[in-house]
């Protein structure tokens, strides 16, 4: 029974970690994809920046249904990840960084007629979120 105890706990103290690291505005809808983040009047979360990265090493953003929201994930390249016993089981990975292909600065989103419409039926703060979260420094959806 003790043991259940301490379980019940520590996961109800990740799941406040979790909550307080997401900065996420929780709201729950029935069905399959039941969690989502809301933008309101007064918070919306935003997309961390990244920064430089280290050469040997990469930055994953994540989002899940299971509530992670742009968790952040410093990840470093090491040898030992490369090296096995087994020769033919292993895929190597070589990354050139200084070598650039693209730059990523958003992903889609169109204001068009109905957007217009509706952000008109939001207050003014909230309008305001709204356009931060896709054309300010902080935003750029």
């Amino acid at each position: 029974m003790e043991h259940r105890f301490w379980l019940f706990l520590i996961q109800f103290l990740l799941l406040i970690s979790l909550t307080v690291q997401t900065g996420c505005l929780r709201r729950y809808y029935p069905g399959p994809k039941q969690l989502v983040c809301a933008c309101n009047s007064t918070f919306c979360d935003e997309f961390p920046r990244v920064g430089r990265i280290p050469v040997d090493s990469a930055v994953l953003i994540s989002s899940s249904q299971n509530g992670f929201r742009f968790e952040r994930e410093d990840l470093r390249f090491s040898s030992k990840f490369f090296e096995s016993k087994e020769k033919e089981n292993v895929t190597r990975i070589l990354i050139d960084g200084r070598q650039r292909f693209q730059t990523i600065h958003g992903f889609g989103g169109a204001f068009t007629d109905s957007v217009g419409i509706n952000l008109e039926t939001l207050t003014e703060s909230a309008q305001k979120q709204l356009i931060n979260a896709y054309f300010s420094e902080k935003g750029q959806i």
